[in-house]
């Protein structure tokens, strides 16, 4: 990706009251990436201040509670980041907005930004001005930091093992990027007692933590978004149905932390009346597709005859 200009803030800068803001040269980073940024100072009037500094701080952590006996609250953290840097140290700054630039680099194993029922991925940069004895100044900035895909794209192809009823399930890739659209196909191959199919996605969120009694983890499947429901008089026996299935830009990625992951499932289930209900389970990732290399065509040299 390359590095687009430095975004201006969101709201003007104030002229009528001192104000710092954090400005950032994009909208999201990766995994090894270099954050550029700058620190904006606005005073009304020339001003002493002892310190300008800005920190990048990293933290996954998970927080659990197990219902049951030996049960109870089980958490676990690490900082993936807590770096800080000084950008001006006893000075005299003029009327106006003042400029700090500075760099961070994204950590190579940072786990992507998430924010979910017993887990929390956090990214944020904080500026600060300490103006002796005046009010410092203070912003917080929460960064989005995402994942690139660790599989080659290719398509995915699901049967049950049931005879009766039987579906065919297919999707057009294994990797998404967050607001892509999940285009997939099924084919009813025997409807049996079929009543309806169901799309639905999901998440499944694992955490781990440590707490008076040992360790323990937990996972929580969450649904996704509306279900799709294909009542049986819309199947046609052995007709391929095309659906598709929309993706948030905000949607998390995929990822594997010290304590916590994420995996993505297409979850699909043949409603059976009066019958235990098949249920099939595709995991997929989401993440940045990681631009494949192009296959470099040998030239031959061919003397004339």
């Amino acid at each position: 990706m390359q590095s687009a200009p430095l975004r201006p803030p969101d709201q003007p800068v104030p002229t009528d009251r001192n104000s710092i803001t954090l400005v950032l040269n994009k909208p999201f980073y990766l995994p090894g990436e270099r954050i550029q940024g700058q620190v904006l100072l606005n005073l009304k009037n020339r001003t002493d201040i002892k310190s300008v500094a800005v920190y990048l701080q990293g933290i996954e952590e998970t927080h659990i509670y197990i219902y049951e006996k030996r049960g109870g609250t089980f958490k676990s953290s690490r900082a993936m980041a807590n770096n800080g840097l000084w950008l001006s140290q006893q000075a005299t700054i003029p009327e106006g907005t003042t400029a700090f630039p500075f760099i961070f680099d994204v950590p190579k194993d940072a786990v992507p930004s998430y924010a979910g029922r017993h887990v929390n991925v956090t990214w944020k940069l904080s500026a600060k001005a300490n103006i002796g004895w005046r009010h410092d100044l203070e912003q917080e900035l929460f960064l989005v930091i995402a994942n690139n895909s660790s599989l080659p794209p290719a398509p995915l192809v699901l049967e049950n093992p049931e005879t009766q009823p039987k579906i065919r399930l297919s999707l057009s890739s294994n990797v998404y990027q967050p607001g892509d659209t999940i285009d997939g196909r099924f084919t009813l191959l025997d409807q049996g007692k079929t009543r309806a199919v169901r799309i639905q996605l999901s998440t499944d969120e694992y955490a781990a933590g440590h707490g008076a009694s040992g360790d323990r983890s937990k996972i929580e499947t969450m649904l996704v978004g509306n279900p799709l429901v294909f009542p049986l008089d819309n199947l046609a026996p052995a007709r391929e149905i095309p659906f598709q299935i929309p993706l948030l830009p905000q949607s998390p990625c995929s990822y594997t932390g010290n304590f916590s992951s994420i995996v993505w499932y297409l979850q699909v289930t043949l409603d059976i009346p009066h019958g235990r209900d098949i249920n099939l389970s595709l995991p997929f990732q989401v993440g940045l597709r990681t631009p494949q290399p192009v296959p470099v065509q040998s030239i031959i040299s061919v003397s004339p005859v």
